[in-house]
């Protein structure tokens, strides 16, 4: 069996997603946390290509002995790697900043989405 992690990737679901998370979220208590994540998905800077995907995909399915994960584009690799090396607490720290590190955004999540009840 072989796994592709797939990254941030340009299609539409970020769109879809981003109104998603709008229309569902958006005017109740997590609003704030809504449109930040709104945000982050549209945030189209680190996204690659659907070509990127599909090569990864050819290479694995081409070759004689794939890999078992495959993860591409590179920024795949780096939140992996992130994901590898921090504890639950500190990747989940890590997550929380980058949905809140847009100027003028003050977004306060309750400790349960990110840390459990305690």
């Amino acid at each position: 069996m072989v796994v592709i992690e797939p990254g941030a990737i340009k299609t539409e679901w970020s769109t879809i997603a981003a109104e998603n998370v709008k229309k569902m979220s958006g005017n109740g208590p997590y609003g704030e946390l809504a449109e930040a994540t709104a945000h982050l998905f549209m945030a189209q800077g680190a996204s690659a290509p659907p070509h990127v995907i599909a090569d990864v995909i050819w290479r694995a399915a081409s070759t004689r002995h794939p890999k078992a994960r495959y993860a591409a584009p590179f920024s795949a690799h780096v939140i992996l790697g992130l994901r590898w090396a921090l504890s639950d607490r500190l990747f989940d720290r890590r997550r929380q900043l980058a949905l809140v590190s847009r100027p003028g955004v003050q977004v306060e999540a309750p400790r349960s989405i990110f840390y459990g009840n305690g």
